[in-house]
């Protein structure tokens, strides 16, 4: 069984790393045929325009663990189409500290890379 679970896991790490390594991948062989791919910008905005969903998704993962005992997973989503029962599912969340450490980190991030 966990031998599966583990299989599974490595599959959906595969895959997620794929899809974010692909537009990287299309910028490298553009950059033969057009000069703008051959600047840093499009990587450090791809970088940086992928950063934030993916801390988001971390804080708050972190958050959800501790106070649920579970990670995050796509059950959450079905309280997006109703604004009260998502407020009820985060109520006991810190949600302002994760949000100052999340900012806080994004621009940590932002001016490391900005070097």
């Amino acid at each position: 069984m966990l031998l599966c679970s583990c299989y599974r896991g490595l599959r959906t790490d595969a895959s997620r790393s794929a899809y974010l390594t692909l537009p990287i991948a299309l910028f490298v062989l553009l950059s033969i045929f057009l000069p703008f791919f051959k600047k840093y910008q499009p990587y450090f905005y791809y970088t940086a325009i992928l950063l934030l969903p993916v801390l988001i998704i971390l804080f708050s993962n972190a958050g959800l663990f501790k106070a649920r005992g579970n990670y995050w997973d796509a059950t959450q989503l079905k309280f997006l189409s109703n604004p009260t029962a998502a407020r009820a599912s985060i109520a006991h969340l810190p949600v302002t500290p994760i949000l100052i450490g999340f900012e806080l980190l994004f621009l940590l991030l932002y001016i490391f890379l900005k070097r």
